[in-house]
């Protein structure tokens, strides 16, 4: 910030922006916490909507793995030595209309597996079937588009929710 000739502020802004073709691990190099970083798994079949989400997930201070399937979903939730946990996520991101398995099939298989493994649904469809069930569930539901601040608080919500229901029981 800075004074004009004419006294008037002048501010400028700098934003975060990835280069054309710059890997999201180079900024995941660059970000350092010293409380660890909510583990965020994102399940969306469009690439650069993957990317998008993963990018804002890592501003607002989560650690993200994106996949593109609900099969690759299952296999990162699978992996490492916390399988009994969810490969070690936190929370679960998925799109809920993917061509092969939808994002109903992996809530299906997720809470299954890891009950206490918070899901939060986001979709561009209107009014299906679908999306009454995820209702039922009470399963958190963003509607594309919807806005990174939108995102954080659901977020957060569903963490605080989870970390409340895990000290209860």
């Amino acid at each position: 910030m800075r004074r004009a000739e004419s006294n008037r502020l002048q501010w400028r802004c700098f934003l975060a922006v990835r280069a054309v073709g710059t890997p999201l691990a180079f900024y995941r190099s660059k970000m350092t916490a010293t409380t660890p970083r909510p583990r965020i798994l994102v399940v969306d079949d469009e690439q650069h909507q993957l990317d998008t989400v993963c990018r804002g997930l890592l501003l607002y201070g989560y650690d993200c793995q994106g996949v593109l399937s609900v099969a690759a979903a299952l296999d990162a939730l699978n992996a490492q030595d916390g399988a009994d946990d969810g490969g070690g996520f936190d929370l679960v991101l998925t799109d809920l209309t993917m061509p092969g398995s939808s994002g109903l099939e992996l809530i299906e298989r997720v809470r299954a597996a890891w009950p206490q493994l918070p899901i939060v649904v986001i979709t561009g469809l209107a009014a299906t079937a679908e999306l009454g069930i995820v209702r039922e569930l009470q399963i958190p539901l963003l509607a594309k588009p919807f806005s990174p601040d939108t995102l954080d608080a659901t977020i957060r919500r569903a963490l605080a929710v989870e970390t409340v229901d895990s000290q209860a029981g």
